[in-house]
């Protein structure tokens, strides 16, 4: 079966596949490409959010900064990095054919990061605090190992959301008419 350096857990497994039926050697092979293919996307995705979000940790502390903080510093370049790997991410979600709502969590997690880490100084804290690529991977890593994970959370976010935006939009519908019903004097 092998030699004596050879653990007989291999072994055993070595004398398991050369008597499985062809057809099914080949089933085996593919199916561990395609799982070798799923770990070297995770690995890839979990290295780049790592990068990006988690790098080097504060000594005495347990908070972590990674590159999207420090290159943040320089105007719209850091944001933008960080925006195009969040997109990378969502599109390997799409690939995945995760729920719509989750991929809208998503796309939402990024552009508030690009959006309020354009801000100087105060964009760099936010990126110090939010973490948008690892939100993101987390998201991701749920609804891909479990595709029957509930998305009510994901739905109530985005309903609370859309609330907000129409309640701002009316407020500023209101205003708008405040001042443009003010009569103003005439010297």
């Amino acid at each position: 079966m092998g030699n004596v350096d050879t653990p007989w857990l291999v072994a055993v497994a070595r004398w398991w596949y050369w008597h499985l039926p062809f057809g099914l050697r080949v089933l085996l092979l593919v199916f561990m490409a395609a799982w070798l293919a799923l770990l070297l996307h995770e690995l890839a995705h979990a290295f780049m959010a790592r990068m990006l979000d988690d790098l080097v940790t504060i000594p005495g502390t347990r908070r972590r900064f990674g590159i999207d903080s420090v290159v943040g510093l320089i105007p719209g370049i850091g944001d933008v990095a960080s925006a195009a790997v969040g997109a990378w991410i969502i599109v390997e979600a799409s690939r995945f054919r995760l729920p719509g709502v989750v991929l809208a969590r998503m796309v939402i997690n990024t552009i508030v990061d690009l959006v309020i880490g354009a801000i100087p100084l105060l964009g760099d804290a936010f990126d110090f605090v939010f973490k948008s690529n690892t939100r993101n991977l987390a998201l991701f890593r749920r609804h891909a190992t479990d595709p029957g994970a509930s998305t009510t959370e994901h739905r109530a976010f985005l309903a609370g959301l859309v609330l907000l935006l129409v309640g701002l939009l009316w407020l500023a519908v209101v205003a708008i008419g405040w001042l443009l019903s003010i009569e103003i004097p005439t010297p």
